[in-house]
């Protein structure tokens, strides 16, 4: 248990010190991948062996839970963030800010999409 949680640890804190690099310029953006990418992974940790495909998977978790708590709108760490804000303000957001509030945090999810799957493309096809 105790490897596991320092394991966790350390594999959460890495994709912070990743991401503030790639917001900063730090690291190429173009490092970022959707599912091709995953899947790309996946098939070169299962000829490797079954435990290196199980480490992908607890990677990916860990990867994808650190994300979700991120304070964008329409994750869990964006409700977070709203429910803070709320309390601090002491009422609730109106309907319509919300409204906004949320699509913009779809927008940007989708826009996080459509660059990742062009990367995967990219890399895919040798373009530019």
């Amino acid at each position: 248990m105790y490897s596991g949680a320092r394991k966790t640890y350390y594999e959460s804190k890495t994709l912070l010190v990743v991401l503030k690099q790639i917001v900063t310029g730090e690291r190429s953006s173009k490092q970022l991948g959707s599912f091709i990418t995953i899947a790309q992974y996946s098939g070169a940790a299962m000829a490797a062996g079954f435990f290196t495909l199980l480490s992908l998977i607890a990677l990916l978790s860990v990867n994808l839970g650190v994300l979700n708590l991120l304070p964008l709108p329409v994750l869990d760490g964006g409700y977070l963030l709203i429910l803070l804000i709320e309390a601090i303000i002491r009422r609730k957001l109106d309907g319509k800010a919300m409204d906004i509030v949320i699509i913009c945090g779809w927008v940007l999810i989708m826009l996080l999409f459509a660059f990742t799957m062009w990367n995967d493309l990219a890399r895919v096809f040798k373009l530019g």
